[in-house]
């Protein structure tokens, strides 16, 4: 009767749209003077356009007009620029949400499980988590597209409901997605100002199983900024797309927890998954894929996955921007091990196949590898092409921390430039690992602070370094104690730079099994010094093959004039430290190059003359190289091997011998064997 009437009153006056099935069936009353919100309020506004329910940016509460909407249609839109203030919206299936624009905005002060889009088959009223539609158990093919989300921090400031340990740690995000989700795509909306979460993806709270966690979720060209807790948290899930988004301004102060990351990867509670051994209380999470994103200036880290005793697999990062993270304690980036409630468990977690391509991480990147009594297991962390910039906030480039036995970590054609500003942490960090394969193929370590790779307490663990390139400032590598560990250096390596020692070998009391070196073509130059083994207790080996030392020595002054071609009296601001007939000496020419040869006659306070002329000019200020200097830890130099030690090169020193020439090994040990073969 109603119908036929409004038809008649509203004929010519524009499209009037009667009500549909669908509104029928969620109870939505056709049009009549004076219904309430909720109902056909507006019958010249599309099923679809909240406008028709009620909804209106100057209410105080859109909520009832919104659901109303989602109830009743596959296609729910709002008007452009416009703001509506609602509580939690429930999505079903085959819903398209476009927000067309507009904002959506978090009512001030509500309860701390309030969201604002839930895509989930479970209603969050209270502790119990009853499902809210019994015809309804899976979310399936959802889409929030094209617009804002404001979760209206500074009017929620903190829950108003203490839920779980922690008040409002599981609530007031942006979007939820849990349960057994699936087919859900958020695009174009920016999500802002959450006390908790921008978006996460989880479980419905009462199901801990491999099987029931959300599944094919895309997330693109969306914009997370000033979160509270993150911008996209990841707790159960599997095939997990994520691109083209960026996370800034993580942060809130008034929070009482963090990790106040971008992306956090934590798995949750979970049970026996397939294929893998059946303790309790592990979770899988599987196929994450997270391309072209930027991660700005968020207070924890850029990324973050905290593991607990679970396993992620098939984890691929390509084409991300990491810079200015980590500002309020930690790295740009993170993978470790983490508490997450199971520090009494002694179950070891895991990460295989973890892949970064092509990203520009200016911050430093952690992984922590064990709280004890757990371990994580790395099967195969690689990087690919990623370039490792400036560390703002701390020292490390990249350090890996106590992995378990059999983790592969490695690293190809990288770039590590300005790291380890403090301490003697490295621009890679390898402390601590046991039983590990480490490899740094083609890359490059540049522009570092005190260390250029560091090497502490290994045991029984391998660091490969081929093809790669360190300029350092004061060490190449810093390899000190542990058991058994070897540092291979090979294929082209080059360590140059370093004011200290290009590789600096030193052991510690209490280890059994000896540590070895092993260059193989390989270029040590321009160092003050070119290995020095230091008191290793360990019985260190080396062993070097076609190794080549260039202008290994330290500078000790610079020429006080200019010189020209075939110059043998040499002018300097003093003296090269300590030189006598016959000690070798190099000079830097114009052209970079150094001219090496030695002295002849006695040195005056500021002159002293070569043995072979400058074959070109040298200007005043060039450096002038030394290679002897004999203090007890000092640069000394091996011989060339005849006549000293046994005839095939294995040399035993004795702690503070000496050998003397232009090598570039420095022994000052009880037991050091060093093997030496077709150096230059």
């Amino acid at each position: 009767m109603w119908g036929d009437l409004i038809l008649a009153l509203l004929d010519g006056k524009g499209s009037v749209y009667p009500r549909t099935a669908a509104e029928a069936n969620a109870g939505i009353d056709e049009y009549a003077p004076g219904n309430d919100i909720g109902h056909i309020v507006s019958p010249y506004h599309a099923p679809g356009d909240v406008r028709r329910y009620g909804a209106d940016p100057v209410a105080a509460d859109n909520r009832a007009a919104v659901q109303a909407a989602l109830d009743s249609n596959n296609n729910v839109w709002f008007q452009p620029g416009e703001i509506y203030m609602t509580g939690r919206l429930n999505v079903h299936s085959d819903t398209t949400v476009d927000l067309n624009n507009a904002t959506v905005k978090l009512l001030a002060g509500v309860a701390c499980w309030e969201t604002i889009f839930w895509v989930c088959a479970t209603n969050p009223d209270n502790t119990a988590w009853i499902p809210a539609d019994a015809s309804e158990t899976v979310r399936s093919k959802v889409s929030i597209i094209n617009g804002t989300i404001d979760g209206n921090v500074s009017n929620n400031p903190s829950p108003q409901i203490a839920d779980w340990d922690r008040p409002g740690d599981h609530g007031l995000h942006g979007i939820f997605i849990g349960g057994e989700a699936n087919r859900i795509c958020v695009d174009n909306v920016r999500i802002i100002d959450c006390y908790t979460d921008g978006l996460i993806i989880s479980n419905n709270r009462n199901i801990y199983t491999y099987e029931s966690h959300p599944t094919d979720v895309t997330i693109t060209n969306c914009d997370f900024d000033g979160n509270g807790r993150q911008g996209i948290s990841i707790v159960f899930g599997n095939n997990i797309k994520i691109s083209s988004c960026k996370f800034r301004n993580t942060y809130n102060s008034g929070r009482p927890s963090g990790p106040f990351a971008g992306i956090d990867i934590e798995p949750g509670y979970g049970s026996y998954v397939p294929g893998y051994p059946a303790p309790s209380s592990v979770f899988l999470i599987d196929n994450i894929y997270i391309t072209d994103c930027d991660f700005t200036s968020n207070a924890g880290r850029g990324f973050t996955a905290i593991m607990g005793p679970n396993i992620l697999r098939n984890l691929k990062v390509e084409g991300c921007y990491f810079s200015g993270n980590g500002h309020n304690g930690g790295d740009g980036l993170q993978i470790g091990i983490g508490a997450l409630g199971h520090t009494a468990s002694s179950l070891l977690g895991s990460l295989e196949d973890v892949v970064f391509t092509d990203c520009t991480i200016e911050g430093g990147f952690q992984t922590t590898g064990k709280i004890s009594p757990q371990q994580l297991q790395f099967v195969d962390l690689t990087f690919n092409s990623c370039k490792f910039g400036q560390y703002v906030f701390g020292e490390r480039g990249f350090g890996a921390l106590a992995c378990a036995p059999d983790s592969r970590l490695i690293f190809n054609d990288c770039e590590f430039r300005r790291q380890g500003s403090i301490g003697d942490s490295g621009a890679v960090s390898f402390t601590s690992m046991i039983g590990c394969r480490l490899e740094l193929n083609d890359c490059s370590v540049t522009e570092t602070g005190k260390t250029a790779v560091y090497f502490l307490g290994c045991t029984y663990t391998e660091l490969y370094l081929l093809g790669t390139i360190i300029t350092a400032r004061d060490r190449g590598i810093d390899f000190r104690g542990g058991d058994g560990a070897i540092v291979h250096v090979g294929r082209g390596s080059i360590i140059q730079g370093a004011s200290v020692t290009g590789i600096w070998l030193v052991g510690g009391s209490g280890y059994t099994t000896e540590n070895k070196l092993i260059i193989d073509d390989a270029i040590i130059r321009d160092c003050k010094m070119g290995i020095e083994f230091y008191n290793n207790g360990g019985m260190p080996k080396l062993q070097s093959l076609g190794t080549v030392f260039e202008n290994v020595g330290p500078i000790r002054t610079t020429l006080s004039g200019d010189h020209a071609t075939a110059a043998k009296v040499i002018t300097s601001i003093n003296t090269p430290h300590y030189l006598i007939t016959g000690d070798p000496v190099g000079i830097r020419l114009d052209d970079n190059s150094v001219h090496w040869t030695t002295v002849d006659g006695i040195p005056t306070a500021t002159t002293f003359i070569l043995l072979v002329g400058l074959p070109s000019a040298a200007a005043s200020g060039n450096n002038i190289y030394e290679q002897k200097f004999t203090h007890g830890s000092g640069f000394n130099l091996i011989s060339e091997l005849s006549g000293v030690g046994d005839p095939n090169g294995r040399i035993t020193a004795a702690k503070g011998s000496t050998y003397v020439s232009e090598k570039g090994l420095y022994c000052n040990t009880n037991g050091v064997t060093a093997w030496i073969a077709e150096c230059h």
